[in-house]
């Protein structure tokens, strides 16, 4: 079992209990680099259907099934995806905050353990870094 329990229920679904939010920001070199943190449900059935009707590369599962790239243990219960940019604060409009992101780069993994980890030792942030939307300059 997890070091940490892992919240199945409500708004931070996936996360753990000691997260408070999907979202992160730090200064990093004179720019701001953004973190989102994009949980999907690893639901078998709807892989295989998605699999039957021929849609699982246009869906959010199957994004993140082909980021994590390697075999997905059956014992998973979500996957994640780890969205990272650089972006310009004090930009209220998210169609003009969208406009003006750069160095975009995208993540996946079966472990939230492992994206931590991942983010620690790239960026040097942890679980208590991340926070909700509303606490962040991403316009919502």
């Amino acid at each position: 079992m997890n070091k940490l329990l892992i919240n199945t229920v409500g708004k931070k679904k996936g996360l753990h209990i000691e997260m408070r939010g999907h979202y992160c920001e730090i200064s990093l070199n004179g720019q701001i680099r953004f973190f989102e943190i994009h949980v999907c449900e690893y639901d078998k059935a709807l892989l295989e259907h998605l699999i039957k009707i021929d849609c699982l590369d246009n869906s959010h599962l199957g994004e993140c099934i082909k980021l994590i790239n390697k075999p997905i243990p059956d014992s998973t219960l979500f996957l994640y995806k780890l969205q990272t940019y650089i972006g310009l604060v004090g930009i209220d409009d998210l169609w003009e905050f969208n406009n003006q992101i750069s160095d975009y780069k995208k993540f996946g993994f079966y472990d939230i353990e492992d994206l931590l980890e991942f983010c620690n030792q790239i960026w040097n942030i942890n679980k208590e870094d991340f926070k909700s939307i509303e606490d962040t300059n991403i316009p919502n």
